[in-house]
């Protein structure tokens, strides 16, 4: 039906720590970090950052294309 909950998710990252999301496909993992860059909307609780953040999503590709 096209929709998909992320429910209490609670974390809270330092400075320099590497933090790695990991579950099976449809899990929701690509959701959260979505999320988090806004470009998922939030409807109910809320999203507190300070400082910088990076996403880079993954692309396939081959070695010979980056040559």
């Amino acid at each position: 039906n096209g929709s998909f909950f992320l429910k209490n998710i609670v974390f809270d990252a330092q400075p320099g720590d590497l933090i790695c999301i990991i579950g099976p496909v449809g899990a929701g993992k690509s959701s959260l970090l979505q999320t988090l860059t806004g470009e998922i909307g939030i409807f109910d609780g809320k999203v507190r950052m300070h400082g910088s953040f990076c996403y880079v999503p993954q692309e396939s590709c081959k070695f010979y294309e980056l040559l």
